[in-house]
């Protein structure tokens, strides 16, 4: 990043910046497609390397289009900006592409007819919704077809989403952008915000995919100890084992690696599998909600080196 910067702040600069544009679109595929606008008329295709949200980085090919954003504004106050993408006719090339109506290039025009096509993106409005991220980096930072994928050098990131067409010809497009958390009826951060109560899917983060559950409790370093609902530390406890009887008040730990529960016994149990609304166990280990819970578990002992997941808003209270 300070090479860059260092680069763009000479007199003269010896060097292309490249912008790069992603488009995720929102339908069955969720692919993105990504686009460049070329170096002024010998547009070329770019190769840059492209992180996905598994953190896996694969070098992608930006596909040169006439692309362009407009009206970008960074500013700390007032109402955020709203940025335009004038970008060519993507629906009208991509029916061209199907018909066979250009020979084929260096883009990979049948991905892009198949993308339009898995989406069921048949007029400019289909695309409305879809996430684009700008990125801009220097010609020298680019790569070449076949380059193994390397760490990358460029400006920060700006992501936007699609929200309207305020233009349409045969030859271009333009979209009105907006911020992520500008949209209508969406709220940022996305969630409501309580103050005193972890709203938090205990262990979710493991046992609730889908949710997205911040909370990260498990048997890793430093959680040995686990408590109940009431805070206070749960002792006694045996590794389950199908071979034992249990009597009633037997606690056991299951299962006994990566996200460890403990349950009780409230009915003699034996090879009978502790698990959710079982007449048998009772889960035992469950979380108050509250900060201090959450100390309680993730920073044992006072070692303070966990950083608390905690998804309450301790700083706020209500007024009126």
């Amino acid at each position: 990043m300070t090479d860059i910067i260092d680069t763009v702040q000479l007199q003269s600069i010896d060097d292309s910046i490249i912008d790069l544009f992603e488009i995720t679109f929102q339908g069955a595929s969720s692919a993105s497609l990504f686009l460049t606008s070329g170096m002024d008329a010998n547009l070329k295709n770019i190769y840059f390397p492209y992180t996905d949200e598994n953190e896996s980085t694969t070098l992608k090919e930006y596909i040169a289009i006439p692309i362009q954003m407009e009206g970008i504004d960074l500013s700390s106050e007032g109402p955020s900006n709203r940025p335009k993408l004038v970008v060519a006719n993507l629906i009208s090339l991509g029916r061209t592409f199907a018909s066979g109506g250009l020979p084929a290039g260096e883009a990979d025009e049948d991905t892009w007819k198949n993308l339009l096509q898995d989406n069921n993106i048949n007029r400019p409005e289909d695309i409305c919704g879809a996430s684009v991220v700008h990125r801009t980096t220097l010609l020298k930072n680019t790569f070449r077809a076949g380059d193994s994928v390397s760490s990358t050098t460029e400006f920060p990131k700006k992501k936007y989403i699609l929200d309207r067409v305020t233009q349409e010809t045969s030859i271009y497009i333009t979209y009105e952008l907006v911020a992520p958390f500008d949209l209508e009826k969406v709220t940022l951060p996305s969630r409501v915000v309580i103050g005193k109560y972890c709203p938090w899917k205990y262990q979710g983060v493991a046992t609730d995919v889908d949710e997205r559950s911040g909370c990260t409790w498990g048997n890793g370093p430093g959680q040995s100890k686990f408590f109940d609902i009431d805070d206070d530390e749960i002792t006694g406890i045996s590794t389950y084992s199908t071979a034992t009887s249990y009597s009633v008040g037997a606690k056991v730990k299951y299962p006994t690696t990566g996200f460890v529960k403990i349950w009780q016994a409230i009915y003699p149990a034996q090879s009978k599998l502790p698990s959710e609304g079982s007449r048998y166990w009772k889960r035992i280990d469950l979380c108050g909600k509250t900060l201090s819970s959450c100390k309680v578990r993730f920073n044992q002992d006072n070692n303070r080196v966990t950083p608390l997941p905690f998804g309450g808003f301790p700083g706020t209270r209500k007024l009126g």
